[in-house]
């Protein structure tokens, strides 16, 4: 656990949502980094899907990929699908470095950092 691991886009991981919008009614369960909600059911399991797929499941339901900090801080700890020790997709935060757009949490990676 917890430990980031780069793969191929195409790799088929579990998925894991975050947001910051509290009206969505997710689970606050974070050991740091209060205001952040977690689901892992949207609207069901999702466990072997590709990172774009990831993205729009997540985007769907109302949030996005978790980043490497929330999935450390355990904000969908307990939301359910059996992802506790499976590899999960998450993206980097905001002002994280980058060189794709597909690993920003926001989609866009301006100059190096995620925007």
């Amino acid at each position: 656990g917890n430990n980031a691991l780069l793969a191929s886009m195409t790799d088929r991981r579990g998925v894991r949502c975050c947001t910051t919008n509290q009206s969505l009614g997710w689970p606050d369960r974070c050991t740091d980094n209060r205001g952040v909600y977690g689901k892992s059911k949207v609207p069901s399991c999702n466990k072997k899907k590709t990172f774009e797929q990831a993205m729009k499941i997540c985007a769907d339901a109302g949030g996005r990929l978790c980043t490497g900090d929330e999935l450390m801080h355990k904000c969908t700890r307990g939301t359910g699908c059996g992802l506790k020790k499976k590899l999960v997709w998450g993206c980097n935060a905001n002002q994280s470095s980058c060189s794709t757009d597909a690993e920003c949490c926001g989609g866009n990676c301006n100059g190096g950092i995620c925007v």
